[in-house]
């Protein structure tokens, strides 16, 4: 008799003791890096010895019109808060990350939010990939509790908009925002770092834009870094995403395409003067 399917809607995500409404495609990875080095005297490889292991946990999200979710500032400062103190680090994740594929699962342990990336065009849902970063994993016993997801919709390029100079010119962003974290390498008796742990904070956007509204979008680097404002709006909510700092990194590429010209910019995001303006804020009502 043939093994019943694991259909992929039996499978469920937890970040804390959250459910996260995602795409299929998430991944929880952790290689045990094995080490099989070549002995003189053996004919192939025999001895070996288990590696370093960290486990990362990549999901696409499905980013709705719903408070407490991706746009929220509960998940969202996940990734923007840290310590006052010398340390200047992340808060690791209170319950880890549980994930469940639908027949078996674990918990990654020390989870911290690492990275993510917003991105849209026109005729697009809005886009949102995030990664998060552990020490240990441990295995689930039986799938974690969630209820169905109520029908809030799914929101779309309709619902973006950028400020200032980009308004109403940009067909096509990125954002993205890493915390750049790296492995505890303490030797403690295990083969998982001691703990993760963040590092310069550091933000990348996007754009693309007709050469007919080049002069306006260039204009913006003629006095130096300059800020820039994307606003995701809901039905009732808002989430405004401001960078600061931004410096062009390709003012003077040019790409001739078919059938109109465009252009495509790249910035990074410098951040202010001093250590009170970071390389992004975010405010939101989700």
């Amino acid at each position: 008799m043939a093994t019943a399917n694991t259909q992929f809607y039996k499978s469920v995500l937890l970040i804390g003791s959250t459910p996260i409404p995602a795409y299929p495609g998430a991944t929880l990875r952790c290689d045990k890096n094995w080490a099989i080095p070549p002995i003189i005297g053996n004919y192939w490889q025999w001895n070996y010895g288990i590696g370093f292991r960290q486990p990362v946990v990549d999901i696409n999200l499905v980013v709705r019109d719903k408070p407490g979710e991706a746009l929220s500032a509960s998940f969202l400062n996940m990734f923007m808060t840290r310590s006052a103190d010398a340390a200047h680090d992340t808060t690791a994740i209170t319950g880890g990350i549980q994930y469940w594929d639908g027949r078996t699962g674990f918990t990654m342990n020390g989870a911290k939010a690492d990275s993510f990336s917003i991105s849209c065009a026109k005729g697009e849902d809005i886009q949102m990939s995030v990664r998060f970063v552990g020490t240990t994993i441990t295995p689930l016993g039986s799938a974690p509790t969630v209820s169905a997801w109520d029908s809030a919709q799914i929101l779309r390029f309709k619902g973006v908009n950028l400020g200032g100079s980009l308004a109403d010119k940009i067909w096509r962003f990125g954002l993205s925002f890493s915390n750049n974290h790296t492995p505890d390498m303490s030797l403690n008796g295990s083969e998982f770092p001691a703990a993760q742990n963040a590092g310069m904070m550091t933000v990348g956007f996007n754009c693309r834009a007709q050469a007919a509204d080049a002069a306006a979008i260039e204009a913006l680097d003629a006095s130096g870094p300059f800020t820039q404002t994307i606003v995701i709006t809901g039905s009732t909510k808002t989430c405004t995403f401001t960078l600061n700092g931004l410096l062009a990194n390709n003012p003077s590429d040019r790409v001739i395409t078919v059938p109109r010209n465009m252009r495509d910019y790249v910035w990074s995001c410098l951040g202010g003067d001093g250590q009170s303006t970071p390389p992004m804020t975010i405010t939101s009502t989700f």
